[in-house]
């Protein structure tokens, strides 16, 4: 999602209060979607071939899960998703990144199972298999930018799983997991492959394999980029990739709100992963976006086969499932959830069981789907809509997550928001920053000034904030830039232009 150039209010103010601000009220509002026509034309495709719904009044939920109309629960009898894995061979001489590569062994169906599970394991012709160089899409991805091997891609994005069905993958998964130790991590994200988000996923990657190399890296077990798109795009040989298909294809060049192909697109990865489970990297999936950047490896909060160690997330400060314009489609939603006990949190960053993560993420696509088919909870809920859903998702299966903010976070830290790095082992730059010295611009980073296609296949250094002066500078929303919050943007974009320095020019030759 691409939201628009920030204002002086686009972050809250600094400070230990985590309810919304007047400032981020005027942040979602200057952020708001005007999408009542292409919402509700995304949102019938939905409901036609995505998350198996059939035609249903606005706002109805599959009678396969909780239905906010206090239906029964059932199932989606007769389900027969299209799911395909294909591999692709990049390994006749393509440079890292270089080539999008074809479908070497054609299209191998992945079997009449209803979740496209272990059809696809036995699938013949080559279909779904993981390279047996270990180099597979999904794989370790440590060492300098080598080729990879393979990239397994759906070829539908019909879904439609009933609970027998998130049942069966969660313990497909669970034994996947088990093959690897406790404590090992595999970090997913997902992508709908435009150059905005190639600039940071390119960015987030080689960070990720910095971090590998450091003190505990080790533990950094696999790397996926969950790419929901009709084609490769340009960094599919450079970053190990899963290929879903998408709900909105216009999103291949551009939509108003790619975010809601998302949870979907991780469906359709965790239905692969049961009929491939080499898929699976670690005893523990760590779910991310394309604008972070590590800099330090990620520590699992224990052994993930022991079930009194709870994962872990992130308090979000606009996220608040109990504010009085949210809490009414928090309800519809959800019948028997409670706003207040409801987390203030999203889909990334999670630490999660692999197990856990397929009980969870069905429903919060058929949330996410209810929530696009609904006016009043799409404008209620506004750009941050999808979080909601997965905030109800975690909430309605009693996901065992321990929600930190930041100092004490371990995983993100949000600058300029944040003022320290504090505990976390990961930056996130969704809040632009720009120093004031009296009137005049002195220095900027933001995300969205950097959108070009040229930039993504030849990243840019990054401006560092000038040197620090006690009282020199002020954020655009009035804030005293102090010596902790220069260092701590320093540092990042210190971390970012070193993780530039291992990208390589993809630009094709002229």
């Amino acid at each position: 999602m691409l939201p628009k150039t920030q204002t002086p209010h686009h972050h809250p103010r600094h400070s230990t209060s985590r309810g919304p601000s007047p400032s981020l009220l005027v942040f979602t509002m200057l952020l708001g979607f005007s999408s009542g026509i292409l919402a509700g034309f995304l949102y019938q495709q939905h409901r036609r071939i995505g998350a198996g719904l059939s035609p249903q009044p606005e706002g109805a939920l599959p009678a396969a899960w909780p239905n906010p109309g206090g239906a029964a629960a059932g199932t989606l009898a007769g389900a027969q998703p299209d799911l395909r894995i294909v591999r692709h061979d990049f390994s006749g001489g393509a440079s890292s990144g270089g080539a999008s590569g074809g479908a070497s062994s054609g299209a191998a169906s992945s079997g009449g199972g209803s979740s496209g599970g272990s059809g696809a394991a036995s699938s013949s012709g080559g279909g779904g298999g993981a390279s047996s160089s270990g180099a597979a899409a999904g794989g370790g991805g440590g060492g300098g930018g080598g080729v990879v091997r393979t990239s397994h891609y759906s070829n539908s994005n019909r879904t439609g799983l009933a609970r027998a069905d998130a049942a069966r993958i969660g313990e497909a998964l669970k034994a996947a997991a088990r093959r690897h130790k406790g404590d090992t991590i595999h970090t997913l994200f997902t992508s709908n492959g435009s150059p905005y988000q190639n600039i940071q996923g390119r960015i987030m990657y080689a960070s990720y394999k910095l971090a590998q190399a450091m003190p505990g890296g080790e533990k950094l077990t696999g790397f996926t980029r969950i790419l929901h798109r009709t084609t490769d795009d340009a960094v599919v040989g450079e970053i190990p990739t899963f290929r879903a298909y998408p709900l909105q294809p216009a999103c291949d060049t551009w939509c108003e709100f790619p975010v809601k192909d998302r949870a979907n697109a991780v469906v359709q990865w965790l239905m692969a992963a049961e009929g491939e489970p080499s898929m699976v990297k670690g005893a523990w999936l760590l779910m991310l976006e394309s604008d972070y950047v590590w800099r330090a490896p990620v520590q699992a909060p224990g052994d993930a086969f022991d079930p009194s160690v709870q994962g872990l997330g992130f308090v979000y400060d606009y996220i608040n499932p109990a504010y009085p314009t949210v809490a009414p489609s928090i309800v519809e939603m959800c019948p028997t959830c409670d706003p207040e006990k409801v987390p203030r949190s999203g889909p990334a960053p999670v630490l999660i069981r692999p197990h856990e993560m397929a009980v969870a993420a069905p429903d919060w696509e058929v949330y996410s789907a209810w929530i696009e088919g609904n006016k009043r909870a799409r404008t209620n809920l506004d750009w941050v809509r999808e979080m909601y859903a997965w905030c109800v998702a975690v909430a309605v299966n009693n996901v065992s997550i321990a929600h930190e903010a930041p100092p004490a976070s371990t995983l993100l830290v949000q600058p300029p928001h944040d003022l320290s790095a504090g505990r976390a082992a990961i930056y996130h730059y969704t809040w632009g920053s720009i120093f004031k010295e009296g009137e005049r611009e002195a220095w900027r980073f933001d995300k969205r000034d950097y959108t070009a296609e040229g930039d993504a296949l030849k990243v840019p250094h990054f401006p560092l904030p000038p040197p620090w002066r006690e009282g020199a500078f002020k954020l655009q929303d009035g804030l005293d830039v102090g010596r902790s919050l220069h260092e701590t943007l320093t540092d990042m974009l210190t971390v970012i232009n070193r993780a530039v320095d291992t990208l390589p020019d993809l630009t094709p030759p002229a």
